[in-house]
């Protein structure tokens, strides 16, 4: 059962019902779903799907003749297949004049053939101007090497460049959009399994049967397609990838500074600036500030972007001695003891897009912008201490509403609120939020019904948001 992607199959939809050709890219990280997303859109249609592989460029040629000389019933190119591109190309139009509905022309991982073969950018080019764009055809490319997307096909060189009549970026789904894979989990094991998978709809659907004490013996086991799939998925992007995985881990662990990043590598951040600036380009980490701060703030983190590597750089890459010998017990006792500092710090990103998301539910206020602060309170004792504040909400009013975020097994006393008014007076804030997985004390409910500048936010609450949202 397909789930999810609404927004895209609607997209694809009305650009397909309109009575010109289109050429549409659809590119993101390999088990986003772009495969999924192009067989739900193309159900009852009639359709050309090629899939290219990682095979010689002249085999892939053939197989795609093959495959299109089957859909034209044409026995004789079936036997005799085309050798280049160009006598493929002109096959198609040739045999397309002869259609009267509109056809599907899917190229699955077009990245690949870029990667073997820059020509087929200007060829597809060449014909797309002298035939395609007049012709009744739905052109889909898609591609997961990012490297490749954002140089040869987003790029302004780009022969595709201005030929492009739609881009979907297909991200990673969020926590409200999984509940389908899994409608009898609670909030707290969504959010649990959330932090393993990052919101992919490959691995989702993978763990979909599964109960959620399994889960976790499941991604660890040797033979799972966890194991191995953050070294396939990154060495398809990177030359050095020991390098990088060394710097994944260390930021997996929490030491996400470029200063601390070097020194545990033993080096100088000059040495580490092009690898992480390498994986800020993949979109496999990012570069965070604080809010207010400007471009030049030197108090920079970087945060892996993807919870499934964030999960396998902490917990597998580190342990696979004790995975190949198949000492599952200890690593499992490893990640029991974790876990919920692990969880703890992914509950603030969900806590963030939760607002964001939801802001007008929640606070009667639209957000336009979200993040978080760190840094020395000048306010609070002579600006010696080093604080943070887990969420900073910009409203549509300029008004600013900070929060904070704890995932601790019993409830968030009123202390926590004060601790958060205390070092946020500087920010002078008009409301204020809390986030607890494990709700709230009756000194801080009752605080709360009150003053309704004060809102409150646990599971039970998150849930009630998440079925709120229309099917």
């Amino acid at each position: 059962m397909f789930i999810g992607r609404k927004n895209e199959i609607n997209y694809l939809t009305s650009q397909y019902r309109n009575n010109e050709s289109s050429l549409i890219l659809i590119y993101g990280r390999r088990r986003v779903g772009k495969t999924a997303l192009i067989e739900e859109f193309i159900k009852s249609k009639k359709y050309i799907y090629l899939l290219a592989t990682q095979q010689d460029i002249n085999i892939i040629i053939r197989n795609f003749s093959m495959e299109m000389a089957e859909f034209f019933h044409d026995d004789i190119t079936y036997r005799n297949p085309l050798t280049n591109w160009d006598d493929l190309f002109k096959y198609l139009i040739k045999n397309l004049q002869n259609v009267d509905e509109k056809i599907i022309f899917a190229l699955d991982e077009f990245t690949y053939l870029v990667a073997k073969d820059k020509s087929i950018l200007s060829i597809l080019q060449k014909y797309y101007d002298l035939y395609f764009k007049d012709m009744k055809i739905f052109i889909i490319i898609t591609g997961s090497l990012m490297g490749i997307i954002n140089d040869k096909i987003l790029s302004y060189e780009s022969p595709l460049y201005g030929r492009r009549t739609g881009n979907i970026l297909l991200n990673k789904m969020n926590l409200w959009e999984i509940k389908d894979f899994f409608p009898y989990y609670s909030v707290q094991d969504l959010i649990k399994i959330y932090s393993i998978t990052g919101g992919l709809p490959y691995y989702l659907s993978a763990l979909k049967n599964k109960k959620f004490n399994d889960i976790i013996s499941t991604v660890i086991n040797k033979n799972s397609i966890f194991y191995n799939d953050a070294f396939f998925i990154l060495k398809e992007e990177l030359k050095e990838p020991s390098k990088y995985f060394s710097i994944l881990n260390i930021i997996s662990t929490g030491h996400n500074r470029i200063g601390e990043i070097a020194s545990l590598l033993n080096t100088n951040s000059g040495e580490i600036t092009q690898y992480l600036d390498n994986l800020i380009k993949l979109g496999i980490i990012s570069k965070r500030k604080p809010f207010f701060s400007n471009e030049s703030n030197k108090q920079s983190i970087y945060k892996i972007n993807n919870n499934y590597f964030n999960f396998f750089f902490r917990y597998i890459f580190p342990y696979q001695n004790l995975i190949e010998i198949d000492n599952y017990n200890v690593l499992l006792n490893i990640i029991k003891n974790d876990f919920d500092f692990y969880t703890s710090k992914i509950f603030e990103d969900i806590s963030r897009n939760i607002l964001f998301k939801f802001g007008k539910n929640l606070t009667g206020d639209n957000i336009t912008g979200i993040g978080t602060w760190w840094g020395k309170n000048k306010l609070e004792n002579n600006g010696k201490n080093e604080e943070e504040i887990d969420i900073i909400a910009l409203t549509e009013d300029k008004n600013i509403i900070v929060g904070e975020v704890k995932w601790r097994n019993k409830p968030l006393k009123i202390e926590v609120l004060y601790s958060l008014q205390n070092k946020s007076v500087f920010i002078k804030p008009y409301k204020y939020i809390l986030f607890s997985k494990s709700g709230f004390d009756e000194n801080l409910t009752k605080l709360s019904e009150i003053d309704k500048n004060i809102i409150l936010v646990d599971l039970n609450k998150i849930g009630e948001l998440f079925n709120s949202i229309p099917d």
